[in-house]
């Protein structure tokens, strides 16, 4: 375009040459205008905007020249090569031509100059991409011509890209005597910066050719102004004044700190072309003297997926498989900034909320490992403005604050610059949360308030360690203080009776320890107290809290304020009440003689954590008081349950306390409340004065042991601790391995038996079989082992299982426990009407009947266990597993119950009911804070938050109910549920995708099988691999998942026909009796299947067992 090229059209004009064109649309105003070109952003047919530099052609201007050049560029660029280059195409018409490229927002000298500012890895990493770009474009043998801080574009997560290569228009050489070309050309932008080399200025002619020195010159240029933090090496002037050896290197240079840096800077604007060296040369310098191996891998790992045009998604998943796979091999820890910016980059693009949750997730584990500058400036920005989008999904929402918190938690140096970040970015983040719709937003934020105290003092701390003499500690700190009384005072008032209240009030002594005690005492004490009065589960919060809260507040107007509520805590309360109620007159050094009343009154209690929290608080006043003091108010309270002759004692000592007398049982405690002849004095007349003590066994000592106090004997009751599976690759693909039918009647119940490759089914009419998995082959009869009639009378089985290296059989007539390896009866425990037992060591056996009735054996005992009732207004209970907690039951009941028992405190500790009424079929536990619940649906139920997290929804049409659980321990809400229970069972039983089992053998997979004769393998974390085993081979259903708003629906779709023929008949196989395939030996099941098995050794076979009398393994 060279001398030919005139002045451009105004902007006006540009645009209404545009308004005329189909293919592009112009965005809002020209983004610049100068003597060259105006420059608009387009919008084209798909998603990404372009930019546009317009040119209105004259009528005499022949461009062809200029097109052939673009095209010969176009045709040297390969994406294997250019991973760092943006080449421009054209638009042409009768009036105009467009050079067109893909929009970037921001360029190198913005990224310079705007907040946060770049650190030096940051830097290095830019500086590292401009040598590369550099090279790849001299790889083609092609100058740029224009290389300036201006030409390098940089994406959200700092990939840079050098563009708008203009070597082919814009002139080589320069008149220095006539700077008229310089001004239409390179001098666009209102800077003075001038990053041409010396030797352009010159009397040759204008279209010599470039030479690869000048983009040398240039590039170090840019370099220089990178490290310098955005300050230019050259104006014009100085640069002319360089070429005439008027000025030396510039003394700018100076401030760079790093010498490598400044030698190879030095090297790139020699003012002799001839000095300067090759690109490879600063290259190899580059990565061998200034950056380490790390940037070097990083940039490797992103241009790989640079040229893949990976998906956001794509992007953040690779990010974590690359930090997984170099194990923490990296010599600083700083570098990982830059896969950090590619977090951030991406994390707004992913599809669902989950992508966006994992997103958080990975991106705060890098941030980890980052200075305490890059996590606020770098992380926290991000994670706030995430937390601030009114849009955002309550689920990111929440795992947004815990992550945000957790960043915090890590920063250990405040600089006066940050001190005021809380008060100004992250408070006003949280507190708008308040006044969020959703309960789970409102609950996390209650549930985070004194780590997001502790914070806030952290900050509070080092802002007046800054500024000491200008303000007044008290008066700032009771500011500071008002800011979380108002959040708390207005989640109170909000929800004054859920999640929300429930964790304010179990965190309450928590927040008050960072806060001003005046304010507290005033605001928040008089709320909690009020609490007490609304049952045992909210004192028994309260009551967990008042130890750190005498702590915290050690004035005797708080302790008066609080003992009558603590003292009340020791009589007509349950067992959890009496107990955290103990533990706070374990921080007492002083109390009056009617609450050491109370406490003797319960040193015979059934519950051994109650017992043993009285005997570590007498030895404490054992210690402290006077003999007198001894004598006549501890002895005469405490020596009636001495089992020594009360004349042989003067004083209590600590090894009396070694011969408190037997504990009463349990039953006897509730026929005495119910009773008011008794008092539980009076129960010590009938303990048993049988002393027994069995040892507790070695591998016992790590669980914490629990009494069952009505046997006769003492027992220890163990609770497994196994960290709850995860499956990398499940490994199974749904092909049919085997099929079991000797069975009469349906199948209820399979059990492998653990350490063989054996299991036990159990039908309906009370036959008990031991199949083998040695030999497998699709469709050929496999015969069981005779079981003796010993081992179990002719009826109904209730439950099957393993425990330790024994089998348990739960029937009509109690439980039986007898060898895996020769079936010979070890031992019985005679019950009635059982309907669900599961084993919760290997020692103990958990059982439950419809009516609630809960039996805890011992498989080493030979007495029957201790049962816990639990109320009946539940409704019959329908679904038995281990809770997810350690030491919990959670129990589903036909009136949509869901009960979540602690059997260290005999009580529950949860209850909730479905939204839908819909009963509880079945249940396992998936993690430790959530359950996976199985009715007409299997839903996943977060019981901290207690939301649906996940849906699994089988193939169906119509609209898919999301269902709700409601925390209460309202009685009567519950009893309300109880109404029209028959015919919703019915509907239940009779819907045809009902779950009438559910397994999940480790994250990320859950088992399903129903009424509909299928079994549905679904993976949570990816729902596109799940799959359907024993469909039809003549369909094949599809899954998709779908987001409303927070919980995750994985949909089975509507079948898809395939062309692949079903099953036929082998004719190679014997069959004897068989002519044909019959209707049972086919791949599917006829009728629903009503349990499931896993059995992972030696490989991975899927057992199911259905009511058409068959069980198939599947592999």
């Amino acid at each position: 375009m060279g001398n030919q090229l005139t002045l451009s059209q105004s902007g006006e004009e540009v645009s209404r040459l545009l308004l005329g064109l189909e293919v592009f649309t112009q965005e809002g105003q020209p983004i610049a205008m100068n003597k060259l070109f105006t420059v608009v952003k387009l919008s084209p047919d798909h998603p990404n905007f372009l930019l546009g530099k317009v040119y209105v052609k004259s009528k005499d201007l022949d461009i062809s020249l200029y097109k052939t050049r673009i095209d010969d560029l176009k045709n040297k660029v390969t994406r294997q090569t250019t991973a760092n280059l943006l080449i421009s195409d054209y638009y042409e018409n009768s009036k105009l031509i467009i050079l067109l490229r893909q929009y970037c927002a921001q360029t190198l000298r913005k990224k310079m100059i705007s907040a946060p500012f770049l650190n030096r890895i940051e830097k290095l990493w830019l500086s590292y991409q401009c040598l590369l770009s550099v090279k790849q474009i001299h790889d083609l043998n092609v100058c740029h011509g224009d290389i300036k801080s201006e030409n390098f574009l940089t994406t959200s997560w700092n990939w840079l890209f050098l563009t708008d290569i203009c070597s082919y228009y814009k002139p080589s050489y320069i008149l220095e005597s006539d700077l008229t070309s310089y001004k239409y050309y390179f001098c666009a932008s209102e800077r003075s910066a001038c990053y041409l080399s010396p030797e352009r200025f010159s009397s040759r002619t204008r279209d010599d050719p470039y030479t690869l020195e000048m983009d040398i010159f240039s590039l170090g240029c840019v370099l220089a102004e990178l490290f310098l933090d955005g300050q230019c090496l050259f104006t014009l002037p100085e640069l002319l004044s360089y070429k005439r050896q008027d000025l030396k290197i510039p003394a700018k240079l100076a401030d760079i700190s790093d010498e490598n840096i400044k030698s190879i800077i030095t090297s790139m604007i020699s003012l002799k072309s001839e000095d300067r060296q090759n690109i490879d040369f600063y290259i190899n310098y580059w990565e061998n003297q200034v950056i380490n191996i790390d940037i070097i891998s990083i940039y490797s790992f992103m241009k790989e997926h640079m040229l893949k045009q990976s998906t956001p998604w794509e992007w953040i998943n690779s990010v974590q498989d690359y930090i997984l796979n170099i194990k923490s091999n990296y010599k600083n820890p700083e570098v990982l900034v830059v896969l950090a910016n590619c977090i951030t980059g991406n994390m707004r693009n992913v599809s669902t909320p989950d992508q966006m949750v994992k997103s958080i997730e990975i991106l705060v584990k890098i941030g980890q490992e980052l200075s305490d500058d890059s996590k606020l400036h770098r992380i926290l920005p991000y994670l706030i403005s995430i937390l601030q989008n009114k849009q955002e999904k309550n689920k990111v929402k929440v795992s947004c604050m815990e992550n945000l918190i957790k960043t915090l938690d890590k920063v250990n140096e405040i600089s006066a610059r940050d001190s005021h970040l809380f008060n100004e970015y992250i408070w006003p983040a949280f507190s708008v949360l308040v006044n969020d719709e959703n309960d789970w937003v409102k609950t996390e934020l209650a549930r985070n308030l004194p780590n997001l105290a502790r914070i806030g003092r952290k900050f509070f701390d080092v802002s007046l360690h800054y500024f000491q003499s200008e303000v007044n500690f008290d008066k700032e700190l009771f500011k500071f203080t008002g800011k979380f009384v108002r959040i708390f005072k207005d989640l109170v008032v909000s929800k004054p009776e859920s999640q929300v209240h429930i964790e304010l009030m179990s965190n309450f002594a928590n927040l008050s320890q960072y806060l001003d005690m005046r304010s507290v005492l005033n605001n928040i004490i008089p709320i909690v107290l009020s609490s007490l009065n609304k049952g045992d589960s909210y004192r028994v919060l309260i009551l967990s809290q008042t130890p750190k809260m005498l702590e915290v507040i050690h004035t005797p107007e708080f302790f008066d304020q609080i003992f009558t509520c603590i003292e009340d805590g020791l009589i007509l309360h349950n067992e959890l009440v009496i107990y955290n109620t103990l533990k706070v007159f374990r921080v007492l050094e002083k109390f009056a003689i009617s609450a050491l009343q109370n406490i003797i009154l319960s040193i015979v209690h059934p519950s051994k954590w109650i017992r043993g929290e009285i005997v570590s608080i007498l030895k404490t006043l054992i210690k402290n008081m006077e003999n007198f003091e001894n004598f006549s108010e501890l002895r005469p309270q405490l020596i009636k349950y001495l089992d020594v002759p009360s004349k042989s004692i003067a004083l209590i000592t600590e090894d009396l306390l070694e011969n408190i007398k037997q504990p009463y049982k349990r039953g006897s405690l509730a026929e005495s409340s119910n009773s008011p002849a008794k008092n539980p004095t009076d129960l010590i007349r009938s303990r048993d004065s049988v002393k027994i003590q069995i040892p507790i066994i070695q591998d016992e000592k790590k669980y914490s042991p629990v009494i069952i106090p009505n046997q006769t004997i003492n027992a220890s009751l163990s609770f497994s601790t196994d960290s709850i599976k995860n499956y990398d690759i499940l490994n199974l693909k749904g092909n049919l391995q085997g099929c079991f039918n000797e069975h009469d009647s349906a199948v209820t119940h399979i059990a492998i038996i653990e350490n063989s490759n054996s299991f036990l089914s159990a039908s309906s009419d009370g036959i008990l079989k031991l199949w083998s998995l040695s030999q497998l082959e699709p469709f050929m009869p496999i015969a069981s082992q005779e079981l003796s009639q010993a081992i179990i009378p002719r009826c109904k089985v209730r439950s099957i299982g393993s425990i330790g290296e024994s089998i348990f059989l739960a029937h009509d007539e109690g439980v039986s426990i007898f060898s895996s390896q020769k079936f010979i009866i070890e031992n019985i425990f005679p019950a009635c009407k059982l309907l669900k037992t599961i084993s919760i060591s290997d020692k103990n056996i958990v059982s439950v009947d419809q009516q609630g009735l809960i039996s805890i054996f011992d498989i080493r005992q030979k007495d029957p266990a201790q049962k816990y009732k639990i109320k009946s207004n539940y409704g019959l209970v329908s679904s038995l597993c281990t809770g997810p907690a350690n030491g919990t039951l959670a129990l589903g009941t036909l009136s949509s119950s869901l009960i979540i028992y602690d059997m260290r405190f005999a009580c529950p500790s949860m209850v909730y009911y479905h939204s839908a009424g819909l009963p509880i079929l079945t249940m396992q536990s998936y993690n430790t804070t959530s359950l996976f619940i199985g009715s007409e649906d299997a839903c996943l139920l977060d019981l901290y938050s207690s939301t649906v997290t996940t849906v699994l929804a089988g193939c169906r049409t119509g609209t898919i109910t999301v269902p709700s659980f409601r925390e209460t321990f309202d009685s009567d809400l519950v009893v309300k549920n109880c109404y029209n229970i028959s015919h919703r069972t019915r509907k239940t039983f009779e819907n045809p995708f009902t779950i009438r089992k559910l397994i999940s053998p480790g994250a990320p997979y859950v088992f399903t099988g129903g009424n509909d004769c299928l079994v549905r393998c679904w993976d949570i974390i990816t729902p596109t691999k799940s799959f359907v085993i024993g469909q039809d081979s003549t369909v094949k259903s599809v899954f998709q998942e779908q987001n409303y708003p927070d919980v995750k629906i994985i949909q089975e779709s509507p079948y898809l026909s395939q062309t692949t023929s079903a099953y036929s008949v082998n004719k190679s196989l014997k069959r004897k009796d068989y002519t044909e395939l019959p209707n049972h030996r086919k791949a599917s099941h006829t009728d629903a299947i009503l349990d499931l098995a896993l059995m992972t050794q030696p490989r991975n076979i899927l057992l199911t067992a259905s009511r058409d009398g068959t069980i198939k393994a599947w592999n």
